[in-house]
């Protein structure tokens, strides 16, 4: 730059004041408490031509409390964290974001500190009542193997995270076939029949929205059967039969809340001993899966 005096010019250095290229913000409440989602810091950084930079990226130190780098936003945006300190009832935390190698690039923030927030103690749930729909399938990793579906009332007992749970239910079994002899005739025993099961089911919450349960029950059912010969001098033979069975099973799984209800899936097993014209275990193992809608 020159200057003029006269009939003389001068030159005159001229240096720019040093300026910043980095500006820090806190979306929304610019306020924290230990306990709560980490506060999100936002640097903005430019180079000398005004576009966006990136290199080296900008820091982040606060005098209280801990901060951490969440990564770029977008080009020129870099994102950290901000937890308040251990202990704080109030006061303030000095946020200093800074660019290496550049003295000039510097912001402050202030984020106003809030005592801790104690995490909320988890309520046993009061009573409840809820209906739904499950479908099961089982095998006795043998002949017996078949689908189930159910109805199920579910009611929540209070102040424990237990619930009783009844069900009624209808068991459809796949033809077992057996050869008679050498004659080429075959026995065909075709079964299933309606049942209920009562049992209670326990959940943890490992969050809001999902759960881990266990449960063991008791059931019974009417299975109605069968027989018919096919082939060989009694062919077309048929003898039916019914008989009252008795059982015990247990069974584990996931609850995921959804809506106005849960989703259940959960794998079992059930043992109930055959009686009249079946013999071996009618239950087995095997996986169920529902939902339940939340009455009350």
């Amino acid at each position: 730059m020159t200057l003029q005096v006269g009939s003389e010019e001068r030159a005159v250095p001229l240096e720019l004041p040093p300026i910043s290229l980095l500006h820090a913000a806190i979306p929304g409440d610019a306020g924290h408490g230990r306990g709560e989602e980490p506060l999100v810091v936002e640097l903005v950084m430019v180079d000398r031509t005004g576009y966006p930079g990136w290199k080296p990226a900008p820091r982040l130190a606060a005098d209280r409390g801990e901060v951490a780098p969440l990564g770029p936003k977008s080009p020129g945006v870099f994102r950290w964290s901000f937890q308040a300190p251990e202990g704080a009832g109030g006061g303030v935390a000095k946020l200093t974001a800074s660019i290496p190698g550049d003295p000039a690039s510097v912001a402050t923030l202030e984020v106003k500190l809030r005592p801790p927030r104690s995490p909320p103690k988890r309520a046993n749930p009061g009573a409840g009542l809820a209906l739904g729909l499950m479908v099961g399938g089982q095998s006795n990793l043998a002949r017996a193997a078949g689908g189930t579906p159910s109805v199920e009332l579910a009611v929540r007992l209070p102040s424990v995270p237990v619930e009783v749970m009844l069900r009624a239910d209808r068991a459809f079994y796949g033809n077992v076939v057996s050869p008679l002899g050498a004659t080429g005739a075959q026995q065909v025993a075709t079964f299933g029949g309606w049942g209920g099961e009562l049992g209670a089911r326990a959940t943890w919450w490992a969050v809001p929205w999902l759960g881990v349960h266990v449960a063991g029950s008791v059931a019974g059912r009417l299975v109605e059967t069968t027989v018919r010969i096919s082939g060989g001098p009694a062919d077309g033979a048929t003898e039916t039969s019914a008989a009252f069975d008795l059982g015990a099973g247990a069974a584990a799984g996931l609850s995921v809340r959804a809506g106005p209800g849960r989703f259940l899936a959960e794998v079992d097993s059930l043992w109930m001993p055959g009686r009249g014209a079946l013999r071996g275990n009618l239950g087995g193992w095997g996986g169920r899966v529902g939902f339940l809608v939340e009455l009350l």
